[in-house]
């Protein structure tokens, strides 16, 4: 939380709502024929019980740490609005 406080993402540790370390074992996107699909149908039925997706792990691509840092901003502003 310091280093996202340092670059400006977070405001203070009291604007982190949880956290929850997790390790995540050969979780590399695997881009084949059903790709599209497949991610598809997942981020439709996500969407429907209103679940937001943000990230390398949560959008199913592969991403930089700082993209996907930048994707948890976008995703937190986006609850912030509503």
């Amino acid at each position: 939380m310091e280093d996202l406080v340092r670059a400006r993402m977070i405001g203070g540790a009291a604007d982190v709502l949880f956290a929850e370390p997790r390790v995540i074992r050969n979780a590399y996107v695997l881009y084949d024929a059903h790709y599209g699909s497949a991610r598809q149908t997942v981020v439709d039925f996500l969407t429907g019980i209103g679940v937001r997706t943000a990230g390398r792990y949560g959008n199913w691509e592969y991403s930089s740490m700082e993209d996907a840092l930048l994707g948890g901003r976008a995703a937190a502003e986006q609850v912030e609005r509503a």
